[in-house]
């Protein structure tokens, strides 16, 4: 299975987010490749910040995901901004995901964009995108439980191994991979 995926995440103002997610995979292969963007994002954003008290605060709203798989709605109520739909404008700030997924395992990549040379607001922005991706496919996939408890066990799971410290710069695409996998049912195994 080869496949790419690409995600936005753009910040119009402050209080105002859009997401916007393309994959050429295939409807088999959706669950997989959403999982696996959520883990390599979270992962990332997380290592990126390092551990510190916004880390620590990001995990233990990704640990806490699976209470709020009955009452997806509570997750709009959470701090951060406001969701709109994509319109195709840029953020002024953003962040751009891309991911390959390869027979023999996968690439990926970000970039932050509108921060400036010193990466000026990164400390807020970073992890609010992940909380805004997560609030963004909760609210995508809110009737389907299922894909909720996917999203939940990949952000709970992302969120031990960064806690733990079992991730670094150099494994976390191969931890978000392993991590895409336990939580997707009939996952390619292949790729490693």
């Amino acid at each position: 299975m080869t496949c790419c995926a690409r995600l936005e995440i753009h910040f119009h103002e402050d209080d105002t987010a859009s997401v916007r997610f393309e994959t050429d995979a295939g409807k088999e292969r959706e669950a997989f490749v959403e999982n696996l963007m959520l883990s390599c994002f979270a992962l990332r954003q997380m290592v990126n910040i390092g551990h510190n008290q916004v880390t620590y605060r990001l995990s233990g709203l990704l640990s806490d995901l699976e209470a709020l798989v009955e009452e997806p709605q509570a997750l709009e109520r959470a701090a951060g901004p406001r969701l709109v739909e994509h319109d195709g404008r840029p953020g002024a700030k953003r962040f751009v995901a891309e991911l390959d997924l390869l027979e023999e395992g996968c690439g990926f990549r970000i970039a932050a964009k509108g921060f400036g040379l010193f990466g000026r607001g990164l400390g807020y922005y970073a992890p609010t995108s992940v909380v805004t991706l997560v609030r963004a496919w909760f609210r995508k996939r809110g009737r389907e439980a299922e894909r909720l408890r996917q999203f939940a066990a990949v952000a709970h799971t992302c969120a031990d191994a960064f806690g733990s410290g079992a991730v670094s710069p150099g494994n976390q695409t191969r931890v978000a991979l392993g991590i895409a996998r336990d939580a997707t049912p009939a996952a390619p195994r292949a790729a490693a």
